[in-house]
């Protein structure tokens, strides 16, 4: 009985969706297939067409008809607002690029980062080198750099990995206090946060 109104469903479920693919001529699909690449012709041509038999299809179609360039009288383009703070993309972009550029090729000024709790923590430019505190053959190279509202760090690592940070001022004041390991630990913190990330530095930053 169960088995007898499942297929008595379906049946019925799929009889209007045949009995409509049937009713729509040749000229009908190519204009739906035109209207897909965003022939703007067509989508107005088929949104007349069936303004009775499908009211809502046809007005989503003349309104991409309209979005297209060609509107009817009583439909209106749809304004796209650009990205309202086009800045932060701008800076996502910059700490991708050339900022770590820059950054690697510099020479450290400063050797054993002495200041540089100090230096992140007030976000001034410092550059430095120092053992890594658990590979003492390996060196670190520490860069701190501002541009505009933030505190753009990085810290060059052994095997040619780097580390940038974008933080925002009062991040940056949390290292202030912090010794080296502890700020070892703190960068894993912003790493798993995804402030910072870690990626190769390319042969052709070097």
């Amino acid at each position: 009985m169960i088995l007898l109104l499942f297929q008595f469903d379906f049946a019925f479920g799929q009889a209007p969706k045949t009995k409509s693919q049937s009713t729509m001529t040749e000229s009908q699909r190519f204009l739906k297939l035109s209207c897909s690449k965003n022939n703007a012709q067509a989508c107005l041509l088929l949104g007349r067409i069936w303004a009775e038999e499908k009211p809502k299809i046809s007005k989503d179609l003349l309104q991409k008809a309209c979005d297209l360039g060609k509107c009817e009288s009583n439909f209106k383009k749809n304004i796209i607002f650009k990205d309202p703070n086009p800045q932060i993309a701008e800076e996502k972009e910059y700490l991708k690029g050339g900022f770590e550029v820059d950054i690697i090729r510099k020479i450290a000024s400063v050797e054993k980062c002495v200041d540089l709790p100090s230096a992140l923590g007030n976000c001034r430019s410092y550059r430095c080198r120092e053992p890594h505190p658990l590979v003492a053959e390996h060196y670190v190279v520490h860069s701190v750099l501002r541009r505009k509202n933030f505190c753009y760090y990085t810290q060059q690592l052994p095997k040619n990995q780097l580390i940038q940070c974008r933080l925002t001022d009062d991040q940056a004041r949390e290292f202030e206090s912090l010794s080296q390991l502890s700020a070892f630990s703190k960068f894993e913190s912003l790493l798993e946060q995804k402030v910072c990330i870690l990626r190769p530095i390319h042969k052709n930053e070097l």
